[in-house]
């Protein structure tokens, strides 16, 4: 029979039954319903269970369930308890489409000794004809057994080369499946991986390479050799690669676990947006990510069916948001050659249900387009325009992130104008287990309702800290006791306060003169220092943000307040 573990049959089947169908009736009918299905299999498997939920009652339906036991084995009463705790774990189900399908949200121990490349392993067990990767453009597609073979292989591949646990792996390639296939496979391998964005220039790239302390690096583009001359790394050329990797075994690589592997050694890096200053490697344990994506799915309603656009950089932190939520929830990332050209159409032609991106792309998408594919929108990295978001609710869900890549997270918001400036609202409880709270400067205690100073997040999902600058590291981030427990907080350096109904309000950078245009970060400070060490002819250099602005499709400049 066809494989139905998708499929919510309990509805048609329950109607069949209590109008006390024939098995050939219920067998012609499921079948028709298995066509219809069939007609519609891109449509995102949760967003259907979200439209079905009302219908699912039992009370309703009028359904009955009947068990066949051993009475020598089951007595009554036990017999009794079982029916009552099955039907309690279906009605349960009925509320939370997840129940079933993973760990529990508030078992933190338990799913921060667990890894997401084994979830997507798992996943690929369980659905291994499913697309993982698609390429609309280049007509090309992935299943999900290809992906669990080949990163596998590139696990393999790795060990064999003497990468072992907490050694790093530096990433140069085009943004293509291979990224995917690479970075799933130094997970598995135990590695750490850094992304080389290959957009940046050369003294950029050899400061991530040195800081990261990475000791192996894969690239398409042998001219990173000679920027990265003066480190001790190995660098292997991707075509060479591919040969070898072929001969690897498809097993999946089991690392031995140490008592010491989830705080000091497995651990990737996301380099921040900064601008001029030195990059800061964020050390983002193993622990951290699990528990991302345990939670992410309460608030992305991501499944098997859900098509989610790769729009960032696997450089930057929304990347994570973007393959390894879609791949550990067995729906389907699309692949673009240039996602900042003609967005529109991209969305359309690859059926997209869900993207992540900045105000500044989303406002020059037309609005007008149709876009029926689309359940959901992420935006962050920018203040809110209330006026853009509100044109958009009206064609999909909108969320508001907000998470700094210390954080590992997302918080969901929302836009308020106050008088002349836009402020963003966020939710206190997005995520389990992940707490919003406003402290002084000079104070780790929270302080009351409606109090301003600085915003910090505090839970499992922070990291540890910065690679190689323990002071900034300590100045950042913090150890306090919550509920009888040590637990890491991250001070933010935004400004904020929490209203009567523990909402956070967000008003700006606590000291710097931080902007982040385009979800960029940019230090007016740091500009302002680099001209006048770079350029002893002037004397004085001063810059502010004087407004911002978009070239239109007739070649005109627009501005935005």
């Amino acid at each position: 029979m066809a494989n139905t573990q998708w499929m919510p049959v309990k509805i048609p089947l329950a109607h069949l039954l209590q109008n006390n169908a024939t098995f050939a009736e219920a067998g012609k009918a499921f079948g028709k319903n298995l066509s219809n299905v069939k007609k519609h299999e891109m449509y995102p498997f949760l967003s259907l269970i979200e439209e079905a939920r009302k219908q699912m009652n039992e009370s309703q339906l009028k359904s009955k369930l009947a068990v066949i036991a051993n009475p020598d084995v089951f007595g009554d009463e036990t017999m009794a308890k079982l029916q009552g705790e099955f039907l309690s774990a279906m009605k349960s189900s009925q509320q939370n489409t997840s129940i079933f399908d993973g760990l529990s949200l508030q078992d933190v121990e338990a799913i921060s000794s667990s890894r997401v490349h084994t979830w997507i392993k798992q996943r690929a067990a369980a659905q291994p004809n499913a697309i993982a990767l698609s390429s609309a453009e280049r007509t090309e597609a992935m299943t999900y057994r290809e992906l669990a073979n080949r990163s596998s292989q590139v696990a393999n591949y790795l060990a064999a080369n003497k990468v072992a646990s907490g050694d790093g792996v530096l990433l140069h390639i085009s943004r293509v499946f291979n990224t995917v296939i690479w970075l799933l496979g130094i997970l598995e391998a135990g590695a750490y991986y850094v992304v080389l964005d290959k957009k940046l220039p050369d003294r950029r790239k050899a400061a991530i390479a040195s800081i990261s302390e990475a000791r192996f690096l894969v690239t398409d583009d042998f001219k990173i050799q000679q920027t990265l001359s003066n480190l001790d790394i190995t660098v292997v050329s991707l075509d060479t690669v591919e040969r070898e990797l072929s001969t690897q075994s498809v097993t999946l690589l089991k690392i031995a676990q140490r008592d010491d592997d989830l705080a000091h050694i497995n651990f990737k890096f996301i380099f921040t947006s900064g601008s001029t200053g030195q990059p800061k490697g964020v050390m983002v344990q193993h622990s951290n990510l699990s528990l991302y994506v345990s939670t992410a799915r309460s608030i992305v309603k991501l499944g098997p069916g859900s098509r989610v656009l790769q729009f960032a950089t696997f450089a930057f932190d929304a990347s994570v948001l973007e393959w390894v939520v879609t791949l550990s929830y067995g729906a389907t990332l699309c692949f673009v050659d240039h996602p900042e050209e003609y967005l529109a159409t991209i969305i359309e032609k690859n059926k997209i249900n869900f993207f992540h991106t900045t105000l500044s792309v989303l406002s020059k998408i037309p609005v007008e387009r149709s876009l029926d594919s689309l359940r959901m929108i992420s935006v962050g990295g920018e203040p809110s325009s209330a006026g853009l978001l509100g044109r958009w609710r009206q064609k999909a869900q909108f969320l508001h992130a907000f998470g700094p890549t210390e954080t590992t997270g997302s918080y969901r918001g929302r836009s308020a104008q106050r008088s002349s400036a836009s402020v963003t609202i966020y939710d206190r409880q997005t995520f389990p287990k992940l707490d919003l709270r406003v402290c002084s400067e000079d104070s780790d205690d929270s302080l009351p309702i409606g109090k301003h100073g600085e915003n910090c997040i505090v839970g499992p999902q922070v990291s540890c800290g910065y690679k190689g600058q323990p002071e900034l590291t300590e100045s950042r981030f913090r150890t306090i006791q919550l509920d009888g427990h040590d637990t890491a907080m991250y001070r933010i350096s935004d400004k904020g306060f929490l209203d009567e109904h523990e909402r956070l309000h967000i008003g700006g950078r606590m000291k710097n003169r931080e902007i982040k245009p385009q979800g960029y970060r940019m230090d007016l400070q740091e500009i302002e220092k680099s001209i006048l060490d770079h350029s002893p002819e002037v004397q004085t250099s001063t810059w502010r943000l004087a407004g911002r602005f978009h070239c239109t499709r007739d070649g005109s400049m627009r501005s935005h307040s």
